[in-house]
């Protein structure tokens, strides 16, 4: 797999199979905290807690595109300057 694009976008330089299995792991577990924190901390009085489900949402969808652009600047280790 010598010609496999390379992900340099912002602090993260690796392989494309890797970047992807990275954001997979991170769409997920945000997937899951949004899903937990929406059954038993949607009725706490902290602001924060109460609608930590919402900020886990936005976080979800801020990583899958996030992991569009960079997968759009993946480049092959050849065409690197």
């Amino acid at each position: 797999m010598a010609d496999e694009k390379i992900v340099n976008y912002l602090f993260i330089k690796m392989k494309v199979s890797n970047y992807k299995k990275l954001a997979a792991g991170c769409i997920i577990l945000l997937a899951a905290v949004a899903i937990l924190s929406y059954i038993y901390l949607r009725g706490h009085s902290g602001w924060f807690l109460r609608n930590l489900w919402w900020i886990c949402i936005l976080g979800v969808i801020g990583e899958i595109i996030e992991v569009f652009i960079a997968l759009k600047k993946a480049v092959k280790p050849s065409e690197r300057s």
